[in-house]
């Protein structure tokens, strides 16, 4: 049985048959997450020996799903440096200075602020003055963050609307999770409209639940300091990540699986992706992407659609690299 792209060594072996199992009996989100486990050769061979032995060690070795979800909270999201940052991935890390990626080149990152309510708790908790009138319960609901947001993102006065931004922003950065996950600009405008929908569509992002806000940033890849291939390891259990073909420099980036409707046969660009470790975003940011803040108004890359999602991009990735090297990799 197959691992990240190659035979399952010994100490791999149960978590590979775990997956196969999954691609079997799973629902569609766990059955391509586990062809994702499978497929992805982006996982070098000593970081997938560290990854089993984490497991191994951590008690998550008997549920494929658990451990990569753990994995992703514990190892990747508070320790970049020990994970993609580290030499182990090193043939995903991206050069720092290269013909396909200058210092200037702008990026894209997509929050959901919705979900950020027990970072902007703990932001309220720190200090931060512009975000005292959040609740002060212990949980936050949807209710009461999109409330908070209502009265403060749609103020009247442009200075408490910038203010929260750059405290938003502030208390992502104090909440010390990583990655980022970027994506270049140019062919992130490409695939949107005004809409806060198309702008998560554009990035792989789904949204099952609305009314949610939306908010987009734009900054540069010397801000980013170090951009890199992401791997399955860094989408955690995430059947809408799609694995990058072995084809392809670093440089490419991953391949962001957008959700929009298609325009007949058009076919864009794929969208390049990267992950990175945090960065203190400010509101210059979101000024930078034309102060993009909006709420969505339906569901965003509904589950029974994931299917439909990876075999278009399926053939995207087949327009650009060919049929051969993409069905030698991985069948549809």
């Amino acid at each position: 049985m197959k691992l990240f792209g190659r035979l399952a060594s010994a100490d791999l072996a149960d978590l590979a048959a775990l997956a196969a199992g999954l691609v079997s009996t799973g629902n569609d989100h766990d059955r391509a997450a586990a062809i994702n486990f499978i497929h992805d050769r982006r996982v070098s061979e000593t970081r997938a020996e560290h990854f089993g032995q984490w497991c191994r060690e951590s008690g998550n070795a008997a549920d494929l799903v658990l451990a990569a979800e753990e994995y992703l909270r514990e190892q990747v999201h508070k320790d970049p440096n020990a994970t993609f940052l580290h030499g182990d991935n090193g043939d995903n890390i991206v050069e720092p200075v290269n013909e396909s990626i200058a210092f200037d080149e702008p990026l894209a990152t997509v929050l959901d602020l919705t979900g950020l309510a027990g970072v902007l708790r703990a932001g309220r908790l720190a200090g931060l003055p512009d975000l005292q009138t959040l609740p002060a319960a212990a949980s936050v609901t949807d209710e009461q963050i999109n409330q908070f947001y209502e009265d403060r993102l749609r103020n009247p006065d442009p200075e408490v609307r910038d203010r929260t931004v750059d405290a938003i922003l502030h208390a992502v950065y104090l909440s010390e999770r990583h990655p980022t996950w970027a994506a270049r600009w140019d062919g992130f405008m490409d695939r949107i409209d005004a809409s806060p929908e198309s702008w998560l569509e554009a990035v792989g992002i789904p949204r099952a639940t609305f009314p949610r806000w939306i908010l987009a940033l734009r900054y540069t890849a010397d801000e980013a300091q170090q951009l890199v291939r992401p791997t399955q390891l860094e989408a955690g259990w995430f059947g809408y990540h799609f694995p990058s073909p072995p084809a392809g420099s670093a440089d490419a980036g991953g391949h962001a699986m957008s959700f929009g409707e298609r325009d007949g046969n058009l076919r864009l660009p794929i969208l390049p992706e990267f992950v990175h470790a945090r960065v203190w975003f400010r509101f210059r940011h979101w000024k930078a992407a034309g102060r993009m803040c909006g709420v969505t108004r339906r569901v965003v890359g509904p589950v029974d659609r994931l299917a439909a999602y990876r075999a278009d991009h399926y053939e995207d990735l087949v327009a650009e690299y060919g049929s051969e090297v993409i069905s030698e990799w991985l069948t549809k």
